[in-house]
């Protein structure tokens, strides 16, 4: 072959290579605008993979870009009349979970709150457990209890419903759990039943709920461990189906919008999915059991630091002076 005719060959390999890829690339750029057409949040999170986008470079302060996110995870029932309508939307705060996304490190660290904590707010001797500050006024309210409880300033407060959750399972088709014991509860006022079977199984949206919920004869940490199994089961049931990402997006968004703009959710999102289940840890907060016959539980404040140190969660010494200067007056926590 003379060296024109290998010149020409050589333009035309180089030439099929370059056509293939554009056709590639215009089949992937169709594939992306068929998934993100009306769906902004999609759109924003397939963006910032592409480009690798950081958290750091999303979340930022006063002081430049922030390293880590503390956001505080309530979980809401709702009160319900005796002819099954919704009463009350804002009410209890059925789960608190304080949270602490560790962008440096890809971690994420959860302290649960048992709702049944008693304390008062500051400048106040009404007592009230943890989780009714929620109905009594709203989320900034709940915010404030944790703050005042922990010594921790949260930066976001996110509120999921039960409905939400549900919603967010069934998306994806459902998630596999191993159900320790057998659950059974019925509330039959909330409209709450709960009836599974131990052992491994495939549990759809209300029954993963009910997994996450039951609290009939269990203490707070068996509820906390199924609520960290179920944030891990439901993360390897995206990572190995990633088909059921566009749903949950779109989904997991609208629920968490008051709390997160677009590209701050598609940067959460984008930062939880990279995070191996070895990097999660949760705990609960200490608690001290005030007696038989007392159904209310108290924060423990000698181990607190520790607990809160171990987790890397930092506390305000502002909001820590304030608290011990309210408790000086007389006013129990």
């Amino acid at each position: 072959m003379t060296a024109s005719k290998k010149k020409s060959f050589g333009r035309r390999i180089t030439g099929g290579i370059l056509y293939v890829g554009l056709c590639l690339l215009a089949l992937v750029a169709g594939i992306l605008v068929s998934l993100v057409v009306g769906k902004p949040a999609m759109g924003e999170t397939l963006k910032q993979f592409i480009f690798n986008v950081q958290p750091e470079d999303v979340f930022r302060d006063e002081f430049g870009p922030k390293d880590h996110l503390i956001v505080l995870v309530l979980g809401v029932d709702s009160d319900i009349s005796n002819r099954k309508m919704v009463v009350n939307d804002a009410a209890r705060s059925d789960m608190l979970m304080l949270t602490r996304l560790d962008f440096k490190n890809n971690a994420i660290t959860g302290l649960s709150i048992p709702r049944d904590i008693l304390m008062s707010l500051r400048g106040s001797s009404r007592e009230h457990r943890i989780n009714a500050f929620h109905r009594i006024g709203g989320r900034e309210m709940a915010q404030r209890a944790v703050e005042e409880l922990t010594g921790v300033k949260i930066d976001r407060v996110v509120t999921l419903d039960y409905a939400g959750l549900q919603a967010l399972v069934d998306s994806v088709g459902g998630i596999s759990l191993n159900v320790e014991k057998d659950m059974k509860y019925d509330d039959f006022w909330g409209g709450l039943h709960i009836d599974l079977k131990a052992g491994e199984q495939h549990l759809n949206g209300y029954e993963a709920m009910g997994f996450v919920r039951f609290r009939h004869d269990d203490d707070d940490i068996a509820r906390q461990k199924r609520q960290r199994d179920f944030m891990l089961a439901y993360q390897q049931r995206l990572v190995q189906h990633p088909q059921f990402v566009p749903a949950v997006i779109e989904l997991a968004a609208n629920q968490t919008k008051d709390a997160f703009s677009t590209n701050e959710f598609a940067a959460l999102l984008n930062f939880a999915l990279a995070a191996r289940g070895q990097s999660v840890q949760m705990d609960t907060v200490p608690v001290i059991y005030p007696g038989q016959g007392k159904t209310y539980l108290l924060i423990d404040k000698e181990k607190l630091p520790d607990t809160l140190l171990k987790y890397g969660f930092e506390r305000d010494l502002e909001l820590v002076d304030q608290r011990g200067r309210s408790q000086r007056t007389g006013r129990r926590s």
